[in-house]
């Protein structure tokens, strides 16, 4: 019988460490020189952010459920901000209403996440992308 070739399946683990850099485009694909730092969803820092924000919103729906207050879609996009932002470690080339460089902050990534879509929506492929992020 022949030797199988064995793969070391921790090469398809994703931990915090892993990131990838995204270079944000114009619509027309021109580029902006803005980079954005990103972590997988799928490492252990973004799920324990992404569960704390799953654990308030269930908190919250259970609360408003015996009230009659359903989940607003405006709030289900905030919670997928949130999930972004926990996705992101930071960013260059980024001014905001400026020239100036825009400080990296979770609040500052939320502000830029909710007003302009067409970065949320890099970002949002690129985390979900897992080649960015596996060794193997």
């Amino acid at each position: 019988m022949s030797e199988a070739k064995v793969f070391d399946a921790r090469a398809l683990v994703i931990d915090d460490e892993d990131a990838t850099v995204i270079e944000i485009t114009r619509p027309d694909g021109a580029t902006t020189g803005i980079s954005i730092e990103l972590r997988s969803a799928d490492s252990p820092l973004a799920m324990a952010l992404i569960d704390q924000f799953t654990n308030k919103r269930m908190s919250r729906w259970q609360k408003r459920q015996g009230a009659g207050h359903p989940l607003t879609a405006q709030e289900l996009r905030s919670e997928g901000i949130d999930a972004l932002v926990a996705c992101t470690k930071g960013w260059s080339g980024l001014g905001w209403g400026s020239e100036a460089e825009f400080p990296f902050t979770h609040d500052n990534c939320r502000t830029v996440y909710t007003d302009s879509i067409i970065i949320r929506e890099q970002v949002d492929q690129a985390v979900k992308d897992r080649t960015g992020f596996t060794k193997a």
